[in-house]
């Protein structure tokens, strides 16, 4: 009797054992949800806590709690109809694919269509390693007023009162190549507006510099901590100014300054029109190590620095 009592305990143990090794650790989270604010007159997020176990699985239940709308009907619109289904989520590096049922393309106006895709992305890009959103409905690309698929889309700062849709746009930065001898041209797909000034453009650009390459071959030459103050065009000259991280975050030495002032004169001339940089730091000159960048003293465009592939 002992003997199959022992028995009985061991095996009862060997499943417990099992269980717990099959077991997937539970994560609980707190996430933004992103909607319109009413007669889609901005976004705003409100907080909500899930619990997951794999990326994929927090993405989904991420998109589940997105669908069923706010709890503060009152703040904001509840623009997703309640037959909306996620099918699916795909991750790619950093670039995530969400996948709708059809109902998801019913949009009730061009405001609505914009509030709502830059809510959705501004809700999935705020897992650190998700950079981009594309839409699909039912495996196709969404396709824009412009009749162009959406492509990917990084954060957008909604704005009711742009004259322009929203437009998936190539664009080509520069980066640093592995010795900072020369500089190698990256295409990416940014959204803007349409009528986008080049103000809104370069800075952009500057902005998706400061993100880094998406190649692993290429090296950044922004210090990701800098930020854009702000752009100025005249004429042919555009002027960015930059915040103090620009310099007291830079690696410093001869050479990574000299990356990262051929990689931002490649990169804003490729703007149409714009022939010189300058750039400044909280308004003053960019008084860098081994050199000063002032009105007297514009960066152009170094197309022998380009490294060709």
């Amino acid at each position: 009797m002992k003997k199959v009592l022992i028995l009985a305990f061991a095996i009862l143990l060997a499943v417990a054992g099992c269980n717990l090794i099959n077991q997937e650790t539970t994560t609980n989270g707190n996430i933004d949800l992103y909607f319109a604010l009413k007669e889609n007159t901005g976004l705003d997020y409100e907080q909500r806590s899930i619990v997951y176990t794999t990326a994929q699985d927090k993405y989904m239940k991420t998109l589940d709690e997105w669908v069923k709308g706010p709890s503060d009907t009152a703040k904001f619109e509840k623009s997703i109809s309640g037959t909306v289904k996620v099918l699916d989520t795909t991750i790619e590096q950093d670039k995530l694919t969400v996948n709708f049922n059809k109902d998801f393309n019913t949009f009730g106006g061009v405001m609505h269509e914009s509030a709502t895709i830059a809510a959705l992305v501004n809700t999935m890009v705020q897992f650190p390693e998700v950079n981009s959103v594309r839409i699909t409905i039912e495996g196709k690309d969404l396709i824009a007023p412009s009749g162009n698929p959406y492509g990917y889309l990084t954060e957008i700062q909604f704005d009711p009162n742009a004259q322009g849709m929203l437009k998936n746009r190539e664009v080509t930065l520069y980066f640093s190549d592995d010795q900072a001898i020369n500089v190698v041209a990256e295409k990416r797909n940014i959204n803007i507006e349409e009528n986008a000034t080049r103000e809104m453009l370069i800075k952009t650009l500057v902005e998706e510099m400061i993100k880094g390459p998406e190649s692993t071959d290429l090296f950044p030459t922004i210090p990701k901590e800098a930020r854009v103050n702000s752009v100025v065009v005249l004429g042919e000259r555009a002027t960015i100014d930059f915040s103090e991280e620009m310099v007291t975050k830079h690696s410093r030495g001869a050479a990574g300054e000299d990356m990262t002032l051929t990689s931002i004169a490649n990169t804003v001339t490729e703007v149409e029109g714009i022939r010189e940089v300058v750039l400044t730091l909280n308004g003053k000159p960019l008084n860098i190590e081994h050199a000063i960048i002032d009105s007297n003293n514009p960066l152009f465009r170094a197309e022998d620095r380009i490294l060709k592939k």
